[in-house]
């Protein structure tokens, strides 16, 4: 339970049993984005919360909204880490009862929220895992593990600190929770209480019996463990769902026993039948269960599964953490995962690194910028399929908005996907009205595909394709093929892939474009045409990238122009623009030259005369035979020079 005893209303939040969610609110950039070092940006720092009351056992994480300062870090800390510990995220854990103040510090500034952790009306009790009544039995010279844990707000934690009282120690004893019977035949109770957390866990007793050896055999002892199927066909495979017992067999000490009877632990799971002198277990529901041997007041189990047959797909998707979607490369279009399979209805978990997750809203919990192996499973059945997942999928133009305009200046991190080539030479993207570029510092993918499109930068921002650069941006594997952009201002310079190329610091990670081909015109001349960069911020390192830019149009009140961009980049491999105009040229430092800047060539008959070795070109993403020189190999038809 959590409540805001300032706002005196309870406050909504979701808490994970073993992991919290991370929520960073976006700091507003009064600057618009522009990270000059000539702009003074003014220190501030607000929590969502300052005060908190927390029920022991919950994870809660606070949000800090700051504005973002160079080589500054954000930093948690709490008075009390035994009642409330904070970890990097700001992510809350409620440890013990009692208050303790977690205060955030970013430069300067400090602020705190005062959690208060208490019990919410709630007891916490002892219970056990493998066992489901107060009465268990055993045999001699044998051993079962407890599985005791504390019970608490319906949660299940194992750091009590646990003891055992045995009544009767000369039947067995208990060591780190599991009890060992000795050679003697008898009941004894075994008693368990805890402190955990500052607390004192109530007593809970249970009786144990120790019996004589017994020998239970079914179907000869030929039949040690069932395993069921839900289904008994699936993909061509042939699965049991049903296991039939002929035989069984109950001696004790030797004394053959005829009096017994069988039965199914847990009913929901598989269902027992006897017909004439045999008996058939049928499964009934995908689970875990036991087939009892009763005899006299003692019983004997057999494991009883009953499974999903799991059919592995054998393909790789693409899959949408944002919006629980996978890209369909014969419909080339986002589907829900249900769809992936024809006839593969009533989507309900899926297994992730062995462990089985129920599926919420068609949304699955992996992590992001990885491949992971995932089986998918409905009541019945499973397929195993191979996820590479993307924070989002881009299908459509205008997706990029998500990207280079938000409501107020965002860092846009994750990793980001181009699904197929959109080629719209007529679409217009601009910043859409209310809006402001946010920075990006994030992993775009472009899968060797090609977009074509118009692109208005207005007057009154800087930004491109991919807003404005933070240190770690990548862009990779992309064509930008007949691109149109129109002019910017000289205030608000700006090329197509974003207005600032990182933040210019070069101690920190260096934004990069690598496999990046762009084909680009302007539609007008203005005060500033850059067609790349507005800034390059001497943090960019290029890799394998190919510019051409026909022409740079320029008046009598042109400031700053260039087929390139301004400033220079950290480092430029087998990177090259091609066109008449400059890399870079200022009517107010005529005579600026910037050192380390992708090879320049006028034209690309003169890129054919130098020799220049392009071995370092993929051959999955260009093509270096047919012209001599590297064009993106899907564009090889339609290129000319």
């Amino acid at each position: 339970m959590v409540k805001n005893k300032k706002m005196k209303k309870m406050l909504s939040l979701v808490l994970a049993g073993a992991m919290c969610l991370s929520v960073v609110t976006a700091c507003k950039d009064d600057n618009q984005g522009n990270n000059n070092s000539s702009v003074a940006v003014v220190e501030s720092l607000e929590l969502n919360e300052t005060e908190l009351f927390l029920t022991l056992g919950d994870k809660v994480t606070l949000s800090a909204s700051y504005n973002l300062l160079e080589g500054e870090t954000l930093t948690w800390v709490s008075s009390s880490p035994s009642v409330a510990s904070v970890d990097e995220n700001g992510c809350i854990d409620a440890l013990k009862t009692g208050k303790a103040t977690i205060t955030a510090s970013y430069g300067s500034k400090q602020v705190s929220c005062v959690v208060e952790v208490g019990l919410s009306g709630n007891l916490p009790s002892i219970a056990f895992e493998n066992i489901s009544s107060s009465e268990i039995t055993l045999m001699k010279n044998s051993s079962f593990d407890l599985g005791a844990y504390v019970g608490f707000n319906g949660k299940k934690f194992q750091d009590g600190a646990m003891e055992y009282y045995v009544s009767n120690e000369g039947l067995g004893t208990v060591e780190n929770g599991v009890f060992t019977s000795k050679d003697v035949a008898g009941s004894t109770q075994v008693s368990v209480w805890a402190t955990w957390r500052g607390q004192d866990v109530r007593v809970k007793t249970i009786t144990i019996n120790v019996i004589a050896e017994s020998t239970v055999l079914l179907n000869g002892g030929k039949l040690t463990a069932l395993n069921l199927y839900m289904v008994d066909n699936h993909e061509g495979g042939r699965y049991a769902t049903t296991e039939t017992i002929s035989s069984v067999y109950v001696s004790e000490d030797g004394e053959l026993i005829d009096d017994y009877t069988l039965s199914i632990l847990d009913e929901g799971i598989a269902s027992i039948e006897k017909s004439g002198e045999t008996w058939v277990v049928a499964s009934k529901k995908a689970g875990k269960t036991s087939l009892v041997v009763s005899y006299g007041e003692k019983e004997y189990f057999f494991d009883v599964s009953v499974n999903r047959p799991v059919f592995e797909l054998g393909t790789k998707v693409d899959y949408s953490a944002n919006e629980n979607v996978y890209f369909d490369e014969n419909s080339k279009t986002l589907k829900p995962i249900s769809e992936m399979v024809a006839g593969f209805e009533g989507l309900v978990s899926y297994d992730y690194n062995g462990k089985e997750y129920k599926i919420k809203d068609g949304a699955l919990s992996l992590p992001e910028g990885e491949e992971s192996v995932v089986t998918l499973y409905n009541d019945n059945v499973g397929y195993q399929v191979t996820m590479y997942v993307h924070t989002e999928i881009f299908d459509e133009l205008q997706d990029f908005e998500k990207i280079f305009a938000g409501k107020s200046t965002t860092n846009i991190t994750g990793y980001y996907m181009l699904a197929k080539d959109i080629i719209e030479p007529e679409t217009v993207l601009t910043m859409p009205e209310g809006k402001r570029p946010n920075n990006f510092a994030g992993v775009f993918d472009g899968r060797g595909h090609t977009l074509s499109f118009t692109f208005i930068h207005g007057t009154q921002y800087r930004y491109g394709l991919f807003g404005q650069f933070l240190s770690g941006a990548t862009i990779k594997n992309l064509a930008l093929y007949n691109i149109t952009k129109g002019a910017t201002t000289a205030k608000s310079p700006a090329g197509i892939i974003c207005g600032e190329g990182s933040n210019g610091d070069t101690s920190t990670p260096e934004s990069v474009l690598e496999n990046v081909f762009v084909d680009l015109k302007f539609s007008e001349a203005g005060a500033t045409n850059l067609a790349i960069m507005g800034n390059a911020m001497w943090a960019t390192a290029l890799r394998n990238v190919i510019v051409y830019v026909p022409e740079v149009p320029v008046t009598e009140t042109s400031v700053e122009y260039g087929s390139f961009a301004r400033g220079e980049v950290t480092s430029s491999s087998n990177s090259y623009v091609i066109s008449p105009a400059p890399l870079y040229f200022a009517t107010y430092d005529p005579d600026r030259v910037f050192k380390v800047v992708p090879k320049y060539y006028a034209s690309y008959q003169a890129m054919l005369s130098e020799g220049n070795d392009y071995s370092s070109f993929s051959a999955e993403y260009w093509d270096i035979t047919t012209f001599g020189v590297p064009v993106w190999k899907g564009l090889v038809d339609v290129w000319e020079f």
